[in-house]
């Protein structure tokens, strides 16, 4: 979340002041919004987090409330590097979603499940399918998006790839369907080989909003440029930098909270077994609020 949060909100001015605000919610648990004091706590720890990504992140791309004083950023310019910065979102995106698969392969595990663990569209088969998919969809984009990038070795393995994740959980779906006498393996797994088939790319691509949002607050920086020649530049910067940590702000944050959650959390998250345990006793939220004391 929180990086998310800063690759879309990138601004070391702005981000500053969204830490500055998440200090002081962490530190008087002020019930903002009817939300208890714990809550509060937890907000203001998020909030304070996602301030510090948006101004590293700001550093990267050189902005500071719209403004670049530097000649050269660090890193990209999103609004003007934009085939760069959806990389980077696509990219991040595929990582994450391996890396979501990969905690339902463990959780199939801690359940003694090892059939599941390699034979499910969210297991070892289900990363290999995607991977090759990814693997397939870049080398044809490389190619200016020419169809006969598939006639290619590396891209024929790739196929071979995929064709033997299909093949291997059908498989087994209709081996376990045998054995239990039951039609409900092999249905679960024509649906779950569908959802595979739109869900994965579909996943995929909706990481395209983190560039988008991170170009849109570039745009909101022009369009305080434009304004300046109507009431000033004093006065547009200020209400352009108001306008956006109100809208912008929270819309990067719901953003963030919807890939978290519906892209990343459904992949390996179920709503039974035990209750959650934290591995140590002093969580980071305890920790801040430590530090903010002393």
């Amino acid at each position: 979340f929180v990086i998310m949060y800063g690759l879309m909100f990138g601004d070391i001015g702005q981000g500053i002041l969204i830490a500055l605000f998440g200090t002081w919610l962490l530190k008087t648990k002020y019930p903002i919004l009817g939300i208890s004091k714990d809550g509060a706590a937890s907000l203001g720890a998020l909030a304070l987090l996602s301030g510090i990504s948006g101004a590293v992140f700001g550093a990267l791309y050189g902005c500071i409330i719209f403004l670049h004083p530097f000649t050269e950023p660090i890193w990209i310019r999103p609004l003007h590097d934009v085939y760069s910065i959806i990389g980077v979102a696509l990219l991040f995106g595929v990582i994450q979603l391996i890396l979501a698969m990969s905690l339902n392969v463990v959780n199939y595990l801690l359940y003694r499940d090892y059939g599941g663990a390699v034979f499910s569209g969210t297991g070892l088969m289900g990363i290999l399918y995607y991977i090759a998919g990814v693997y397939i969809a870049y080398n044809i984009i490389v190619a200016g998006y020419d169809l006969h990038a598939v006639d290619t070795p590396q891209v024929q393995i790739a196929i071979h790839v995929i064709l033997f994740a299909v093949s291997s959980i059908l498989i087994y779906a209709l081996y376990e369907s045998i054995k239990t006498r039951k039609t409900e393996k092999l249905m679960h797994a024509v649906t779950e080989i569908i959802e595979m088939l739109i869900a994965y790319p579909s996943n995929t691509l909706s990481y395209i909003r983190l560039a988008a949002f991170a170009m849109a607050h570039e745009a909101f920086g022009e369009l305080a440029y434009i304004l300046a020649g109507m009431i000033g530049p004093v006065a547009s910067y200020v209400l352009a930098n108001i306008l956006v940590l109100a809208i912008e702000g929270l819309g990067v944050g719901i953003q963030a909270l919807r890939l978290t959650f519906y892209e990343f959390s459904t992949k390996f998250f179920k709503g039974g077994g035990i209750e959650f345990k934290p591995i140590i006793e002093l969580t980071i939220l305890e920790e801040l609020q430590k530090t903010l004391e002393e």
